[in-house]
């Protein structure tokens, strides 16, 4: 009897916690699933992220956790669909307080959407989980900012300044900010410092940033700075400065990266990839630009971004596969076919580039940038007798046409016919006798023929009359090539007024300056400056860049700093083996060279 008694209750137990397990695992969807938002219109989204949306809502629904129910919400974040996003994160947050994640992408969502007491509160949330969210930590203080609470700010900005940026902020991600977290909090001090007119701390922050990095933005606002104080000369050498560098303001944020990664939204990936591209973060704009190609391979502004990223991280082929399909999608369209049409030529694909400027010159007949590139993509292509053939057709159809004319002389020069190039100057000068580009291309000629007093004059009088950096360049190296070397120095710093930004002059009044055969004129401290400017120098052709640091090298070595040169030498051996973008090296090799 006592067996029966005890088997019956053990089955009764055995119900009740089948019960209860039914209850546990029924109750999530019961009280969780309601309160998911219903899925948006998918019928303009492309069949990639329908997908995506579907699988991710049908696992929400099918097991509400708190991963299913975040990672539900940062596709709908990725997709621009922020309300639905929000209601997933809160939702997820509530399943499980201890994530800390999900707190953090609500509170990135709020900054995007200018919600900043709500971003605060969940940053903080986010940061009470993960103490290391060191990112969060700097948002609150961006937050605070932005809403005027200045000496809050301030404390996070100098909690985060007063790291080591080494140790604490290195990223193990495929992405590596080009600055340590610290700079851009120091940076928003300065900011704060200087909207409170405290121009003494302003001051001292951004010297602080310069003398280990040559950070853009502290450079323009150092500017601002000078010009509030009313020293104008010190304002003008900043903003050059700044002029010349990258404006990145926002600090690499390797968990909001992820959201790119996870989109099928071509709208969000175009705003990353142009943020990408912005900041130079070249490597990271091609991964997203191969994701986007992955599930929007047809839509047309994926493709057109597509072709100018590819180009620019040594991907060719990939960008020559979508030329067809781009060509058609944009065979109306003069900014992007004239766009693409440079791209080409200026990568060496002629052929192309001559079908595209065709297409141009269909579009607008008058334009004679158009007109002359087309000829000059033929002309490189070996077409050089139909090149001939429509140069001189253009120019016939256009005799009085200044433009015409000098491209139609600049061109024949190119093709060493100078006869031809002398026929079309002396019609110029009939029309435009003191045009500039007439002088200098005269000049030219002049030189080929040995006649250099003549050529000089000519080069003289071009510049003067409207400073160009064909006719500085044109007469710099010829007075460098005479052995006129105080004159080539004086020329190259006036040549700096109109020009302050320009790498090749940069470039040549560097090495003058440093390698000068009249050492009397060797300036090595102003020499170095413009050499090393061009290391960080944002346009900086790459065999400018190994120039300037070679020759940065020889003079380390020659001054004795075998450190420095050594640094030199190391970046043009690392330069050689990089194949992709080389960002991270250049702010490496002008940390070293701002230490003592």
């Amino acid at each position: 009897m006592n067996r029966i008694i005890k088997k019956k209750r053990i089955i009764q137990f055995a119900l009740l916690a089948s019960v209860v397990l039914l209850i546990v695992s029924i109750w999530p969807i019961l009280y969780y699933v309601p309160k998911i938002p219903d899925m948006p219109e998918l019928s303009t989204f492309n069949n990639e992220l329908r997908k995506q949306i579907r699988d991710a809502n049908r696992k929400a629904h099918k097991r509400p956790s708190s991963n299913n129910l975040g990672t539900l919400g940062a596709i709908y974040h990725s997709s621009q669909l922020y309300e639905k996003a929000a209601d997933c994160y809160k939702i997820a947050i509530n399943r499980n307080g201890s994530s800390w994640i999900w707190s953090y992408y609500l509170g990135c969502l709020d900054k995007e959407m200018s919600k900043s007491q709500e971003a605060i509160n969940n940053f903080k949330k986010a940061l009470e989980k993960n103490p290391r969210a060191y990112n969060a930590l700097y948002y609150i203080g961006e937050e605070y900012q932005n809403i005027g609470l200045y000496d809050e700010a301030l404390s996070v900005y100098a909690e985060i300044s007063g790291t080591d940026p080494v140790t604490r902020y290195r990223s193990g991600n495929f992405r590596r900010d080009y600055y340590p977290l610290n700079i851009y909090a120091k940076y928003q001090t300065a900011r704060i410092h200087l909207n409170l007119k405290q121009y003494d701390k302003a001051e001292e922050t951004l010297l602080d940033i310069l003398e280990n990095y040559s950070y853009g933005p502290a450079y323009r606002l150092l500017g601002s700075l000078y010009s509030a104080k009313g020293n104008s000369a010190a304002s003008e050498a900043c903003m050059t400065r700044s002029n010349e560098l990258f404006n990145i303001t926002n600090p690499v944020d390797t968990l909001t990266d992820l959201l790119a990664l996870r989109s099928n939204s071509e709208s969000f990936i175009l705003k990353q990839i142009d943020k990408a591209d912005y900041d130079s973060y070249l490597d990271w704009a091609n991964i997203l630009i191969n994701n986007a190609l992955n599930y929007a391979p047809d839509n047309k502004y994926v493709i057109s971004k597509a072709i100018r990223i590819l180009f620019r991280t040594q991907s060719e082929n990939r960008a020559l596969d979508l030329l067809e399909t781009h060509f058609l999608n944009f065979s109306d369209n003069l900014s992007e076919l004239k766009e693409v049409a440079d791209i080409l030529y200026n990568n060496g694909f002629f052929e192309r580039s001559a079908r595209y400027y065709l297409r141009a010159i269909e579009l607008d007949p008058q334009d004679t940038e158009i007109q002359a590139n087309l000829v000059l993509s033929m002309f490189r292509d070996n077409n050089t007798q139909a090149a001939d053939d429509l140069l001189m057709k253009f120019v016939k159809d256009q005799p009085g046409n200044a433009e015409v004319i000098i491209n139609a002389s600049y061109i024949s020069i190119l093709m060493e016919k100078w006869d031809q190039a002398d026929h079309y100057l002396e019609q110029l000068e009939k029309i435009s006798p003191s045009n500039p580009k007439g002088l200098l291309l005269s000049g030219l000629c002049k030189l080929e023929k040995g006649k250099t007093k003549e050529a000089e004059t000519l080069f003289r009088r071009s510049f003067r009359n409207k400073p160009d950096i064909l006719s500085a360049e044109a007469l710099g190296d010829l007075l460098t090539e005479q052995k006129r070397w105080h004159e080539a120095i004086n020329h190259y710093k006036l040549a700096l007024v109109p020009f302050p930004n320009e790498p090749s002059i940069l470039l040549k009044l560097g090495i003058l300056l440093v390698s000068s055969q009249d050492e009397t004129l060797r300036d090595y401290d102003q020499g170095i400056e413009y050499l090393q400017r061009l290391i960080v120098h944002k346009s900086c052709p790459p065999d400018h860049l190994i120039r300037s640091v070679s020759n940065l090298s020889q003079t380390y070595e020659h001054l004795g700093n075998e450190r420095k040169a050594s640094a030199c030498r190391e970046f043009l051996n690392n330069l050689l083996q990089v194949t992709s973008n080389p960002r991270y090296l250049i702010v490496k090799l002008d940390y070293e060279l701002k230490k003592p």
